[in-house]
């Protein structure tokens, strides 16, 4: 279960000795907003991920920034977001030699792209043996698409393609029809071109949770961007979903996936990195179930997001391989 805590008590959530911290550098400011919570004296490691490409010189900025905190405990690992396999061999490598000695795991979700963080899980998962516990932390928004009205409001402009995601490619049965679900954030575009491009037979849009959004305002929006999906599409299964709660989330997407037997399943996140970690978490425990992932063209790197004041932490209990 999540513990939702101000930000700068972050550390009181977290385990007193923290042997490997994880964290992405993005052109976010919400990349510094755990970092900077943080006690580097209770922490023996760092892996600090980044596309320097992606992220720019925000990014270069913020690993400095890291690196001054934590110095020669940091480890930058560069990785490029627009190869999957170049993303999963260099986690694979960088997670294999960091978790050799065991100990306490805290991962910062917050400024991972999703397939990047989905493929991290899949690679924890593989590495679970020799860690003693993993901890989910994140950093909640106040705002997206910084200063923009509902209806001009962007996260993403555009998509190069639509891929399954490593480590999550499922079961399809020739024999059985699609089912698409989608869990919606901001990106009304990239849901779309999900849905286009698979065509299914069976099509599900899953809303936040008014009672599980991370604020009242971003519920508002995110119903309002759900509202323009489901208008849009006919005969659209709906169901609500944690935006707070892993746990929950995987609960959901489980429950929906069995009201709906005999098809494909197929499942995009599109909502926060929290409802993502419960994507992983269903399709651990249902390996039928395939996740995919719409690489956006463009990003809104002026207004993306801005940090909130309060911060997520949570148990990632990851299943054994089947």
């Amino acid at each position: 279960m999540s513990k939702k805590i101000v930000l700068t008590d972050v550390g009181r959530a977290l385990p007193s000795r923290i042997d490997l911290f994880i964290c992405a550098a993005s052109f976010e400011s919400r990349t510094l907003s755990i970092v900077s919570a943080l006690d580097p004296q209770i922490v023996n490691k760092v892996l600090v991920f980044i596309d320097p490409e992606l992220s720019g010189d925000l990014g270069a900025d913020a690993v400095k920034s890291i690196s001054v905190r934590f110095g020669d405990k940091v480890e930058t690992v560069n990785f490029n977001l627009s190869n999957p396999l170049d993303v999963a061999d260099r986690i694979v490598r960088a997670i294999s030699s960091a978790t050799k000695a065991g100990g306490e795991v805290v991962i910062d979700i917050t400024t991972f792209t999703q397939e990047a963080l989905l493929i991290m899980l899949r690679v924890l998962q593989i590495s679970a043996h020799s860690v003693t516990g993993i901890t989910g932390v994140y950093t909640g928004a106040a705002e997206y698409a910084v200063g923009l009205d509902a209806e001009d409001k962007w996260l993403t402009k555009g998509v190069l393609e639509i891929r399954s995601v490593l480590g999550f490619a499922g079961e399809s049965k020739p024999t059985q029809k699609q089912h698409l679900i989608v869990l919606a954030g901001y990106e009304v575009e990239r849901a779309e071109k999900t849905i286009d491009a698979y065509e299914p037979a069976l099509l599900s849009i899953g809303l936040g949770d008014p009672n599980e959004s991370i604020s009242g305002k971003l519920f508002d929006v995110n119903k309002w961007f759900h509202g323009k999906l489901t208008e849009r599409y006919r005969e659209v299964k709906q169901f609500l979903f944690s935006c707070e709660d892993s746990i929950h989330t995987k609960e959901a997407i489980l429950r929906h996936v069995q009201a709906y037997p005999g098809y494909n399943v197929q499942i995009a996140p599109m909502n926060t990195k929290i409802s993502t970690v419960g994507v992983a978490l269903a399709a651990m425990e249902d390996t039928a179930i395939q996740v995919c992932y719409a690489v956006p063209a463009e990003y809104n790197r002026d207004g993306y997001t801005s940090p909130g004041d309060t911060a997520y932490v949570f148990k990632i209990e990851i299943p054994k391989e089947k």
